[in-house]
């Protein structure tokens, strides 16, 4: 109930912002000190709404989004020494200061150009992010035949993991605490049946309203395979961070982060990626805090076939990275991403679930790390759930000891440690 009344709270205040409620500003440097995440969540939304830099709009048709212009959002983050100057402040549009960063909205290129050379020179690259836009391949294959059999798990991963044998038995047990899935994504279909008593606390970070639903189909598919493998307690946070077409920023991602720890979720779902063009040391930080604090972060390795080193967050080394094996206990070399900040691999191909065709709830087979990520998550839950008390390193080291190696003995850039098998981590219960 806490984390319920939380969510109520933020949303009067940022339906107050767009209304009647104004976040007011000093006289040049525009700085608001966002004392605390709500205040920063708050004061983010007003400089978003309030830019007439680039948005990401749900119904985006791809034709105005050039990937390739760096500075269309106006939006850069520095975290500058504390012995230096604050000078850069007079330049900027708007500006908020939270937990030792600084988020500049400018108001044209021309001025973001400028600042983010100025900054680079000031700061060092490693404290400068520019929030540049991405877009993740979402595709799928809609598939409307019924299942085989009526109550059956729709995932053959599922049982390729034990993660049935698991939730067989974890359902039976009684008091089972609250296990909060937060999932950053397009966003899920709230209509959607199966999903009944399972969603808390949906919110659409695109266009800043509490229902989040899914025109892609990625989301859903990622929320299905996650309920389908866990029992009842779990609950599913979805967070849209990304439209439609899959395009996103690298400020809303961070913005879905602090969110899903603001409002208590227990295990973060990130079957995105994108190149890692940008210094990446905003989003470790509150990686890592978040990780401290007793969260866990499971991240999609990328389907571009090359070194996961390039792609992020799934580099990070504060986030749990998984690959995609296929029917054949083998990994798919063919897109799967490699390198030495792969975890885990876990079923990736022709995943059945459900999901959204242009919005109309349909079923569909998805393949990719995206569908192998919520395996992981799944699993990583029904660990949550035998063990509330434990943290990601903790489960991690339970993944570990439950992976059949597969590629190189010990951990290899393909596979990592292996593929998951709780099977015999069923028999505990």
């Amino acid at each position: 109930m806490k984390h319920i009344s939380k969510l109520f709270a933020l949303l009067l205040a940022l339906a107050m912002i767009v209304s009647t409620f104004s976040i007011s500003f000093a006289i040049k440097p525009n700085v608001y000190q966002a004392k605390d995440t709500e205040a920063f969540l708050m004061a983010a939304q007003k400089m978003v709404r309030e830019s007439n830099m680039f948005q990401l709009l749900d119904e985006d048709s791809g034709e105005d989004v050039d990937l390739t212009d760096r500075y269309q959002t106006g939006r850069i983050m520095v975290c500058p020494d504390k012995d230096r100057s604050r000078g850069f402040l007079k330049d900027t549009d708007d500006a908020i200061f939270y937990n030792g960063w600084y988020f500049l909205q400018y108001d044209s290129e021309k001025a973001t150009k400028a600042a983010y050379k100025a900054l680079k020179e000031a700061y060092g690259a490693d404290r400068v992010i520019l929030d540049t836009v991405f877009q993740v391949p979402l595709s799928k294959t809609v598939e409307a035949k019924k299942l085989v059999q009526k109550d059956d798990y729709m995932s053959w991963g599922i049982r390729n993991m034990g993660l049935d044998k698991v939730e067989e038995k974890l359902e039976l047990l009684p008091n089972k605490q609250q296990v909060t899935v937060a999932v950053l994504d397009s966003g899920v279909n709230l209509i959607e049946s199966a999903f009944a008593q399972r969603i808390v606390n949906p919110i659409d970070l695109v266009v800043f309203n509490p229902f989040p639903y899914d025109f892609n189909g990625h989301g859903t598919h990622c929320v299905s395979t996650i309920i389908d493998a866990t029992p009842s307690n779990v609950k599913i946070m979805p967070i849209k961070t990304i439209t439609g077409l899959g395009f996103g920023t690298i400020f809303h991602t961070l913005y879905g982060l602090l969110y899903a720890d603001f409002i208590g979720a227990d295990i973060i779902n990130m079957s995105l990626a994108a190149q890692d063009e940008f210094e990446i040391r905003p989003y470790d930080s509150l990686l890592r805090m978040m990780v401290e604090q007793g969260k866990t972060i499971v991240v999609a390795a990328g389907n571009e076939a090359q070194d996961v080193m390039k792609s992020y967050p799934s580099s990070s080394e504060y986030v749990i990275t998984v690959g995609s094996l296929n029917k054949k206990n083998r990994v798919d070399k063919d897109y799967s991403n490699y390198g030495p900040a792969v975890d885990f691999v876990a079923p990736g191909a022709k995943i059945l679930g459900y999901a959204t065709d242009y919005g109309i709830p349909a079923k569909a087979y998805m393949t990719g790390t995206s569908m192998a990520t919520p395996h992981v998550t799944a699993a990583c839950a029904l660990i949550k759930t035998a063990h509330p008390e434990y943290n990601q390193k903790q489960i991690y080291k339970v993944l570990k000891s439950h992976a059949i190696d597969i590629e190189a003995k010990g951990k290899d850039k393909y596979a990592g440690w292996g593929r998951i098998d709780l099977s015999s981590y069923a028999r505990n219960f």
